[in-house]
């Protein structure tokens, strides 16, 4: 994953300015800072969840947001849980674990044989 130069405005509150941010296949990146410091932001913007103001995400070194850009998030190929729940709160908890692997085009007795194992 790439990210350059990402901000993100509302209104005029800056929630992000000029972030950048490679993190190479299988890092485990963690993201520290103080409650308001764009952190449930910038995750947000890299899952296609909101739309960046201004900068470039690449995935899989391909670009998926940046200007008159926009993958939706389902088109990314990536999860992300939230800290409450609020994915897709007309799916079961089963549901939402699956719908990656269905987006992958898992057959649906295999993604639910994955869910199960890591639920």
């Amino acid at each position: 994953m790439d990210i350059a130069g990402a901000s993100k405005l509302f209104g005029l509150k800056a929630a992000l300015s000029g972030v950048h941010l490679r993190a190479e296949a299988g890092a485990f990146v963690v993201l520290l800072g103080p409650s308001g410091s764009g952190k449930t932001t910038l995750l947000r913007c890299v899952a296609g969840l909101e739309r960046l103001s201004g900068g470039t995400i690449w995935l899989d070194g391909r670009p998926v947001a940046g200007p008159g850009l926009h993958l939706p998030p389902q088109r990314r190929r990536l999860a992300m849980v939230f800290q409450d729940y609020a994915l897709w709160p007309h799916m079961t908890a089963l549901g939402n674990v699956m719908f990656p692997l269905r987006q992958l085009h898992v057959p649906a007795p295999e993604a639910r044989r994955r869910a199960h194992e890591v639920l």
